[in-house]
Protein backbone atom coordinates (compact mmCIF):
# COMPACT_ATOMS: atom_id res chain seq x y z
CA UNK A 1 0.00 0.00 0.00
CA UNK A 2 1.31 3.42 -0.86
CA UNK A 3 -0.01 6.98 -1.30
CA UNK A 4 -0.49 8.34 -4.82
CA UNK A 5 -1.86 11.59 -6.27
CA UNK A 6 -4.71 11.49 -8.79
CA UNK A 7 -3.52 14.43 -10.84
CA UNK A 8 -6.02 13.69 -13.62
CA UNK A 9 -8.93 14.30 -11.22
CA UNK A 10 -7.95 17.82 -10.19
CA UNK A 11 -10.79 20.16 -9.24
CA UNK A 12 -11.24 23.68 -10.63
CA UNK A 13 -8.76 25.03 -8.07
CA UNK A 14 -6.08 22.55 -9.11
CA UNK A 15 -6.39 20.35 -6.02
CA UNK A 16 -6.01 16.61 -6.65
CA UNK A 17 -7.25 13.69 -4.52
CA UNK A 18 -4.70 11.77 -2.45
CA UNK A 19 -5.41 8.06 -2.85
CA UNK A 20 -3.90 4.87 -1.51
CA UNK A 21 -2.83 2.32 -4.08
CA UNK A 22 -3.58 -1.26 -2.97
CA UNK A 23 -1.88 -3.98 -5.00
CA UNK A 24 -1.55 -7.75 -4.75
CA UNK A 25 -1.92 -10.89 -6.80
CA UNK A 26 -1.35 -9.02 -10.05
CA UNK A 27 -4.31 -6.73 -9.36
CA UNK A 28 -4.63 -3.15 -8.15
CA UNK A 29 -7.32 -0.89 -6.71
CA UNK A 30 -7.42 2.53 -5.07
CA UNK A 31 -8.99 4.10 -2.01
CA UNK A 32 -9.77 7.84 -2.08
CA UNK A 33 -8.77 9.39 1.26
CA UNK A 34 -10.78 12.57 0.49
CA UNK A 35 -7.60 14.55 1.24
CA UNK A 36 -6.54 16.98 -1.52
CA UNK A 37 -3.24 18.47 -2.58
CA UNK A 38 -2.11 20.72 -5.47
CA UNK A 39 -0.09 18.76 -8.02
CA UNK A 40 2.97 21.02 -7.62
CA UNK A 41 3.03 20.46 -3.84
CA UNK A 42 3.11 16.65 -4.02
CA UNK A 43 6.45 15.01 -3.31
CA UNK A 44 6.60 12.14 -5.83
CA UNK A 45 9.77 10.65 -4.36
CA UNK A 46 8.56 10.65 -0.76
CA UNK A 47 4.90 10.10 -1.71
CA UNK A 48 3.56 12.76 0.61
CA UNK A 49 2.29 16.34 0.75
CA UNK A 50 4.95 19.05 0.81
CA UNK A 51 5.21 21.88 3.27
CA UNK A 52 3.10 24.73 1.96
CA UNK A 53 -0.25 22.95 2.12
CA UNK A 54 -2.33 23.87 5.15
CA UNK A 55 -2.00 21.20 7.87
CA UNK A 56 0.27 19.17 5.56
CA UNK A 57 1.81 17.30 8.49
CA UNK A 58 -1.59 16.28 9.90
CA UNK A 59 -2.78 15.13 6.48
CA UNK A 60 0.37 13.07 5.89
CA UNK A 61 -0.03 11.54 9.33
CA UNK A 62 -3.66 10.60 8.60
CA UNK A 63 -2.68 8.80 5.39
CA UNK A 64 0.23 6.99 7.06
CA UNK A 65 -1.95 5.96 10.02
CA UNK A 66 -4.68 4.69 7.71
CA UNK A 67 -2.20 2.46 5.87
CA UNK A 68 -0.61 1.24 9.11
CA UNK A 69 -3.96 0.44 10.79
CA UNK A 70 -5.28 -1.34 7.71
CA UNK A 71 -2.15 -3.46 7.34
CA UNK A 72 -2.32 -4.41 11.02
CA UNK A 73 -6.01 -5.39 10.74
CA UNK A 74 -5.28 -7.47 7.64
CA UNK A 75 -2.50 -9.34 9.45
CA UNK A 76 -4.83 -10.11 12.35
CA UNK A 77 -7.54 -11.40 10.04
CA UNK A 78 -5.05 -13.44 8.04
CA UNK A 79 -3.83 -15.09 11.24
CA UNK A 80 -7.45 -16.02 11.99
CA UNK A 81 -7.77 -17.79 8.66
CA UNK A 82 -9.69 -15.09 6.78
CA UNK A 83 -9.05 -14.71 3.05
CA UNK A 84 -7.35 -11.37 2.38
CA UNK A 85 -8.42 -9.49 -0.74
CA UNK A 86 -7.86 -6.03 -2.20
CA UNK A 87 -11.54 -5.45 -1.75
CA UNK A 88 -11.35 -6.21 1.98
CA UNK A 89 -8.43 -3.81 2.42
CA UNK A 90 -10.41 -1.09 0.68
CA UNK A 91 -13.42 -1.68 2.91
CA UNK A 92 -11.29 -1.54 6.05
CA UNK A 93 -10.06 1.90 5.10
CA UNK A 94 -13.59 3.27 4.98
CA UNK A 95 -14.42 5.05 8.26
CA UNK A 96 -18.12 4.34 7.75
CA UNK A 97 -17.54 0.65 8.39
CA UNK A 98 -17.87 1.29 12.13
CA UNK A 99 -21.63 1.90 11.99
CA UNK A 100 -23.15 1.23 15.42
CA UNK A 101 -19.81 0.03 16.71
CA UNK A 102 -19.27 -1.87 13.48
CA UNK A 103 -21.40 -4.82 14.57
CA UNK A 104 -23.93 -6.06 12.02
CA UNK A 105 -26.14 -8.35 14.12
CA UNK A 106 -26.97 -5.95 17.02
CA UNK A 107 -27.94 -3.28 14.50
CA UNK A 108 -30.03 -5.79 12.50
CA UNK A 109 -31.82 -7.06 15.62
CA UNK A 110 -32.62 -3.51 16.67
CA UNK A 111 -34.37 -2.97 13.35
CA UNK A 112 -36.70 -5.88 14.07
CA UNK A 113 -38.28 -4.19 17.11
CA UNK A 114 -41.79 -3.09 16.26
CA UNK A 115 -42.14 -5.46 13.29
CA UNK A 116 -44.95 -7.99 13.25
CA UNK A 117 -44.36 -11.45 14.71
CA UNK A 118 -44.14 -13.14 11.32
CA UNK A 119 -41.48 -10.73 10.04
CA UNK A 120 -39.51 -11.00 13.27
CA UNK A 121 -39.52 -14.77 13.10
CA UNK A 122 -38.43 -14.82 9.45
CA UNK A 123 -35.60 -12.35 10.04
CA UNK A 124 -34.47 -14.01 13.26
CA UNK A 125 -34.12 -17.32 11.44
CA UNK A 126 -31.73 -15.72 8.95
CA UNK A 127 -29.84 -13.72 11.58
CA UNK A 128 -29.34 -16.91 13.60
CA UNK A 129 -27.80 -18.58 10.55
CA UNK A 130 -25.42 -15.65 10.10
CA UNK A 131 -24.42 -15.77 13.76
CA UNK A 132 -23.78 -19.51 13.52
CA UNK A 133 -21.61 -18.96 10.45
CA UNK A 134 -19.53 -16.00 11.62
CA UNK A 135 -20.34 -15.32 15.27
CA UNK A 136 -21.92 -12.30 16.93
CA UNK A 137 -18.88 -10.12 16.25
CA UNK A 138 -19.49 -9.85 12.50
CA UNK A 139 -18.84 -6.28 11.34
CA UNK A 140 -20.36 -4.38 8.44
CA UNK A 141 -16.91 -3.98 6.93
CA UNK A 142 -16.43 -7.75 6.82
CA UNK A 143 -19.49 -8.24 4.64
CA UNK A 144 -17.82 -7.83 1.28
CA UNK A 145 -18.83 -9.33 -2.08
CA UNK A 146 -16.37 -12.17 -1.43
CA UNK A 147 -17.96 -12.78 1.98
CA UNK A 148 -21.42 -12.89 0.41
CA UNK A 149 -20.25 -15.46 -2.14
CA UNK A 150 -18.66 -17.62 0.57
CA UNK A 151 -21.80 -17.42 2.72
CA UNK A 152 -23.99 -18.39 -0.23
CA UNK A 153 -21.89 -21.53 -0.80
CA UNK A 154 -22.10 -22.31 2.92
CA UNK A 155 -25.90 -22.04 2.91
CA UNK A 156 -26.24 -24.32 -0.11
CA UNK A 157 -24.80 -27.20 1.93
CA UNK A 158 -28.06 -27.47 3.88
CA UNK A 159 -30.57 -25.36 1.94
CA UNK A 160 -32.08 -25.11 -1.51
CA UNK A 161 -31.12 -22.18 -3.73
CA UNK A 162 -34.40 -20.33 -3.11
CA UNK A 163 -34.16 -20.84 0.65
CA UNK A 164 -30.53 -19.69 0.68
CA UNK A 165 -31.23 -16.38 -1.04
CA UNK A 166 -33.66 -15.39 1.73
CA UNK A 167 -30.59 -14.56 3.81
CA UNK A 168 -29.46 -11.95 1.32
CA UNK A 169 -32.85 -10.24 1.32
CA UNK A 170 -32.31 -9.68 5.06
CA UNK A 171 -28.69 -8.56 4.71
CA UNK A 172 -29.56 -6.18 1.89
CA UNK A 173 -32.47 -4.74 3.88
CA UNK A 174 -30.19 -4.03 6.86
CA UNK A 175 -27.64 -2.30 4.62
CA UNK A 176 -30.37 -0.26 2.93
CA UNK A 177 -31.67 1.01 6.28
CA UNK A 178 -28.17 1.81 7.52
CA UNK A 179 -27.49 3.80 4.35
CA UNK A 180 -30.85 5.56 4.50
CA UNK A 181 -30.08 6.71 8.04
CA UNK A 182 -26.68 7.88 6.78
CA UNK A 183 -24.90 5.51 9.14
CA UNK A 184 -22.78 3.97 6.40
CA UNK A 185 -21.88 4.31 2.74
CA UNK A 186 -20.89 0.65 2.46
CA UNK A 187 -22.93 -1.48 0.06
CA UNK A 188 -21.38 -4.78 -1.05
CA UNK A 189 -24.33 -5.61 -3.30
CA UNK A 190 -23.12 -3.11 -5.92
CA UNK A 191 -20.21 -5.41 -6.69
CA UNK A 192 -21.90 -8.77 -6.15
CA UNK A 193 -24.10 -10.68 -8.55
CA UNK A 194 -27.26 -11.26 -6.55
CA UNK A 195 -28.62 -14.83 -6.98
CA UNK A 196 -31.94 -14.79 -8.79
CA UNK A 197 -35.01 -16.60 -7.55
CA UNK A 198 -35.62 -19.78 -9.53
CA UNK A 199 -39.27 -20.44 -10.21
CA UNK A 200 -39.85 -23.95 -8.84
CA UNK A 201 -41.97 -26.51 -10.60
CA UNK A 202 -45.16 -26.34 -8.59
CA UNK A 203 -47.29 -29.42 -8.04
CA UNK A 204 -50.99 -29.75 -7.39
CA UNK A 205 -53.26 -32.51 -6.20
CA UNK A 206 -56.13 -34.21 -7.98
CA UNK A 207 -59.59 -34.46 -6.44
CA UNK A 208 -58.91 -38.15 -5.77
CA UNK A 209 -55.81 -37.26 -3.76
CA UNK A 210 -57.73 -34.60 -1.84
CA UNK A 211 -60.41 -37.21 -1.06
CA UNK A 212 -57.72 -39.48 0.40
CA UNK A 213 -56.57 -36.64 2.65
CA UNK A 214 -60.18 -36.13 3.73
CA UNK A 215 -60.32 -39.80 4.75
CA UNK A 216 -57.62 -39.01 7.35
CA UNK A 217 -60.21 -36.93 9.21
CA UNK A 218 -62.28 -40.06 9.84
CA UNK A 219 -59.40 -42.33 10.87
CA UNK A 220 -57.42 -42.85 14.02
CA UNK A 221 -54.80 -40.12 13.61
CA UNK A 222 -53.74 -37.55 16.17
CA UNK A 223 -55.67 -34.30 16.57
CA UNK A 224 -52.79 -32.22 15.20
CA UNK A 225 -52.62 -34.33 12.02
CA UNK A 226 -56.35 -33.91 11.47
CA UNK A 227 -56.09 -30.18 12.18
CA UNK A 228 -53.45 -29.66 9.48
CA UNK A 229 -55.28 -31.95 7.04
CA UNK A 230 -58.53 -30.02 7.49
CA UNK A 231 -56.96 -26.59 6.95
CA UNK A 232 -54.95 -27.89 3.99
CA UNK A 233 -58.20 -29.00 2.36
CA UNK A 234 -59.84 -25.68 3.25
CA UNK A 235 -57.08 -23.93 1.30
CA UNK A 236 -57.29 -26.47 -1.55
CA UNK A 237 -61.03 -25.84 -2.00
CA UNK A 238 -61.26 -22.07 -1.48
CA UNK A 239 -57.69 -20.72 -1.89
CA UNK A 240 -57.31 -19.40 1.67
CA UNK A 241 -53.63 -18.50 2.21
CA UNK A 242 -51.75 -20.29 4.98
CA UNK A 243 -51.03 -16.87 6.52
CA UNK A 244 -54.80 -16.61 7.08
CA UNK A 245 -55.32 -20.09 8.59
CA UNK A 246 -54.91 -18.87 12.15
CA UNK A 247 -57.45 -16.07 11.53
CA UNK A 248 -60.11 -18.39 10.14
CA UNK A 249 -63.14 -18.37 12.41
CA UNK A 250 -66.28 -20.32 11.48
CA UNK A 251 -68.52 -18.14 13.65
CA UNK A 252 -67.52 -14.83 12.07
CA UNK A 253 -66.52 -15.87 8.52
CA UNK A 254 -68.99 -18.57 7.58
CA UNK A 255 -72.59 -17.69 6.80
CA UNK A 256 -75.41 -19.93 5.68
CA UNK A 257 -74.28 -20.05 2.08
CA UNK A 258 -70.86 -18.43 1.80
CA UNK A 259 -67.47 -17.86 3.39
CA UNK A 260 -66.42 -14.23 3.71
CA UNK A 261 -62.89 -13.26 4.68
CA UNK A 262 -60.29 -10.57 4.07
CA UNK A 263 -56.80 -11.73 3.22
CA UNK A 264 -53.92 -10.63 5.42
CA UNK A 265 -51.45 -10.25 2.56
CA UNK A 266 -53.51 -8.10 0.18
CA UNK A 267 -56.34 -6.91 2.45
CA UNK A 268 -58.74 -8.16 -0.24
CA UNK A 269 -62.31 -9.13 0.73
CA UNK A 270 -63.29 -12.52 -0.74
CA UNK A 271 -66.64 -14.32 -0.88
CA UNK A 272 -66.86 -18.05 -1.59
CA UNK A 273 -70.37 -19.58 -2.10
CA UNK A 274 -69.60 -22.92 -0.43
CA UNK A 275 -73.20 -24.10 -0.64
CA UNK A 276 -72.49 -24.89 -4.31
CA UNK A 277 -69.18 -26.58 -3.51
CA UNK A 278 -69.82 -29.90 -1.69
CA UNK A 279 -66.13 -30.68 -1.07
CA UNK A 280 -65.57 -27.29 0.55
CA UNK A 281 -68.84 -27.52 2.47
CA UNK A 282 -67.97 -30.79 4.19
CA UNK A 283 -64.52 -29.47 5.21
CA UNK A 284 -66.09 -26.32 6.67
CA UNK A 285 -68.62 -28.42 8.54
CA UNK A 286 -65.82 -30.61 9.92
CA UNK A 287 -63.95 -27.54 11.17
CA UNK A 288 -67.16 -26.17 12.68
CA UNK A 289 -68.27 -29.43 14.31
CA UNK A 290 -64.84 -29.98 15.89
CA UNK A 291 -64.38 -26.32 16.85
CA UNK A 292 -60.96 -26.21 15.14
CA UNK A 293 -58.71 -23.15 15.33
CA UNK A 294 -55.28 -23.18 13.73
CA UNK A 295 -52.79 -22.18 16.48
CA UNK A 296 -49.65 -21.43 14.44
CA UNK A 297 -48.79 -18.22 12.59
CA UNK A 298 -46.31 -19.67 10.11
CA UNK A 299 -46.37 -22.67 7.79
CA UNK A 300 -43.39 -24.54 9.27
CA UNK A 301 -45.41 -26.78 11.58
CA UNK A 302 -47.96 -27.54 8.86
CA UNK A 303 -45.31 -28.32 6.24
CA UNK A 304 -43.54 -30.70 8.63
CA UNK A 305 -46.83 -32.52 9.22
CA UNK A 306 -47.70 -32.61 5.50
CA UNK A 307 -44.31 -33.98 4.51
CA UNK A 308 -43.80 -36.45 7.34
CA UNK A 309 -47.30 -37.80 7.98
CA UNK A 310 -50.13 -36.69 5.74
CA UNK A 311 -48.53 -37.34 2.34
CA UNK A 312 -47.76 -40.91 3.35
CA UNK A 313 -51.10 -41.53 5.01
CA UNK A 314 -52.93 -40.35 1.87
CA UNK A 315 -50.59 -42.36 -0.38
CA UNK A 316 -49.33 -39.27 -2.19
CA UNK A 317 -45.91 -40.24 -3.46
CA UNK A 318 -44.38 -36.79 -3.62
CA UNK A 319 -43.63 -33.78 -1.47
CA UNK A 320 -46.56 -31.53 -0.59
CA UNK A 321 -46.61 -28.22 1.27
CA UNK A 322 -49.25 -25.70 2.27
CA UNK A 323 -48.61 -23.90 -1.01
CA UNK A 324 -49.55 -27.07 -2.89
CA UNK A 325 -53.09 -26.40 -1.71
CA UNK A 326 -53.19 -22.96 -3.39
CA UNK A 327 -51.99 -24.50 -6.65
CA UNK A 328 -54.54 -27.28 -6.24
CA UNK A 329 -57.36 -24.76 -5.82
CA UNK A 330 -56.37 -22.76 -8.90
CA UNK A 331 -55.73 -25.85 -11.02
CA UNK A 332 -59.03 -27.56 -10.17
CA UNK A 333 -60.88 -24.31 -10.90
CA UNK A 334 -59.13 -23.93 -14.26
CA UNK A 335 -59.76 -27.53 -15.25
CA UNK A 336 -63.43 -27.14 -14.35
CA UNK A 337 -63.65 -24.22 -16.77
CA UNK A 338 -63.60 -21.30 -14.34
CA UNK A 339 -62.37 -18.05 -15.91
CA UNK A 340 -59.03 -16.56 -14.96
CA UNK A 341 -60.87 -13.47 -13.73
CA UNK A 342 -62.87 -15.56 -11.24
CA UNK A 343 -59.81 -17.59 -10.19
CA UNK A 344 -57.85 -14.40 -9.55
CA UNK A 345 -60.70 -13.00 -7.46
CA UNK A 346 -61.03 -16.19 -5.42
CA UNK A 347 -57.30 -16.41 -4.67
CA UNK A 348 -56.84 -12.68 -4.11
CA UNK A 349 -54.26 -12.35 -6.90
CA UNK A 350 -54.02 -10.63 -10.29
CA UNK A 351 -55.08 -12.35 -13.50
CA UNK A 352 -51.44 -12.26 -14.58
CA UNK A 353 -50.51 -14.37 -11.56
CA UNK A 354 -53.08 -17.05 -12.33
CA UNK A 355 -50.72 -18.77 -14.78
CA UNK A 356 -48.26 -19.26 -11.92
CA UNK A 357 -50.84 -21.06 -9.80
CA UNK A 358 -53.14 -22.83 -12.24
CA UNK A 359 -51.93 -25.93 -14.09
CA UNK A 360 -54.04 -27.44 -16.84
CA UNK A 361 -54.46 -31.20 -16.80
CA UNK A 362 -54.09 -33.28 -19.96
CA UNK A 363 -57.83 -33.99 -19.91
CA UNK A 364 -58.69 -30.33 -20.42
CA UNK A 365 -57.28 -30.55 -23.96
CA UNK A 366 -59.54 -33.49 -24.79
CA UNK A 367 -62.55 -31.72 -23.25
CA UNK A 368 -61.94 -28.55 -25.25
CA UNK A 369 -61.54 -30.52 -28.49
CA UNK A 370 -64.84 -32.25 -27.75
CA UNK A 371 -66.46 -28.88 -27.07
CA UNK A 372 -65.37 -27.31 -30.36
CA UNK A 373 -65.86 -30.48 -32.37
CA UNK A 374 -62.23 -30.80 -33.44
CA UNK A 375 -60.54 -29.06 -36.35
Amino acid sequence: MRPVLWAKDADKDGNCPVAISIAGGGKQTYFNTKIKCPADLWDKAERKIKKGVANYDIKNSRVATLIKDTERELLIRQSQGEVITLELAKYLMNPDREVKGGLFLPFAKELMKGKNASTQRRYNVELSKIEKYKGSGLKFGQITPDWLSAYYKYLLKENSHNTAINAFKVIRHVFNIARKEKLTTLYPFNEWEYPQYKQPKRDYLTMEECDRIYEILNKDYGQEVKLVAAFFLLEAFCGLRVSDWHKFNVETMVGKKEIVFTTKKTDTPIRIPFEKMPSLKKVVEYIRDNNLHYPYKTDKEANDMLRNVIAGAAKIGRKITTHTARHTCASMALNKGMSKTAIAKMLGITERQVDTYAHASSSIIENEIDRIGGF
